[in-house]
């Protein structure tokens, strides 16, 4: 009589382990990586998509309209990191120049947006004229506001720890209001 066994051997049951091992062991470093890579890329993404809406936004309203750093998605206020969130807002108090200012819906200003708390691996730096900036202002225009009465871009590096690649974002924003979108070294 023929004994014909269905199932595997041990040894086949062992090499097959050890074959899954260390696929996983050569694939899951790049796959985290692969995450970095689309994370870095959506935190431009969105970023621009914000600095998009305020634009449009100070358009369609003729009016300041502004976006800044923000903790609490009320407030601007010495939050001048990116990563805790930012918010957008109609600016009425302000004129074309200004430093930036409290949102407060009490003083006339209506928050329009509120983008929460960004990836804690985000790398999100503002600057116009080589200093960090809490804030970009869009006039009715749709231009940027002028600071200190000197029409200067605004610069926008984003990034998240741990990319590779051409995946990171630099944003180049002209006097003239224009989101420009290059693909940077991580």
């Amino acid at each position: 009589m023929e004994n014909k066994s269905k199932g595997f051997t041990l040894v086949e049951l062992m090499v097959t382990v050890l074959i899954a091992a260390v696929l996983l062991a050569v694939a899951i470093p790049s796959f985290d990586s692969a995450i970095a890579n689309n994370r870095s890329n959506s935190l431009g993404e969105e970023f621009s998509g914000a600095l998009s809406f305020i634009r449009l936004e100070a358009l369609k309203r003729r009016e300041l309209v502004s976006l800044c750093a923000s903790r609490d998605g009320i407030n601007c206020a010495g939050a001048n990191d990116w990563r805790e969130g930012f918010i957008a807002f109609v600016d009425f108090a302000a004129e074309a120049d200004p430093a930036p200012l409290l949102v407060d819906p009490t003083n006339n200003r209506i928050v329009l947006k509120v983008w929460g708390p960004q990836n804690p691996a985000a790398q999100i730096n503002i600057t116009r004229n080589g200093v960090a900036t809490e804030f970009v202002r869009y006039t009715g225009a749709g231009i940027l506001a002028r600071v200190n009465s000197v029409p200067s871009p605004v610069n926008a590096r984003l990034r998240i720890n741990g990319c590779t690649g051409t995946y990171g974002r630099d944003l180049v924003i002209g006097i003239a209001g224009v989101i420009n979108i290059r693909q940077a070294n991580c």
